[in-house]
């Protein structure tokens, strides 16, 4: 039985904006953290939020930041979306493309 695509991409939307809005309101203004992109597995069990940190030398801080607050963040999706199961969190650095 294949998924949704409609719905897999309405769930991404509403993962992003609210991770989004976490970072928004338990992160410092300093480094800026930005979502690059999600990627939500199979099961809807697990997403993994691929984050930029400006600036580079403190990427290392800002992830263990992010790192101590996956499962507060879970928690917030709990709360503040409408989603049947809340995924667990899982952050990581994005990985920069050069030209």
């Amino acid at each position: 039985m294949q998924k949704n695509p409609f719905r897999t991409g309405r769930v991404h939307t509403i993962l992003h904006q609210a991770i989004a809005h976490f970072l928004r309101e338990h992160a410092n203004a300093e480094p800026f953290i930005t979502i690059s992109y999600i990627d939500l597995n199979k099961a809807g069990t697990t997403v993994t939020v691929y984050c930029s940190v400006f600036p580079k030398e403190q990427q290392e801080q800002a992830l263990a930041f992010l790192k101590r607050k996956e499962s507060v963040c879970r928690e917030y999706l709990k709360k503040h979306t409408a989603l049947r199961i809340a995924p667990t969190v899982r952050f990581t650095l994005a990985k920069e493309i050069l030209p």
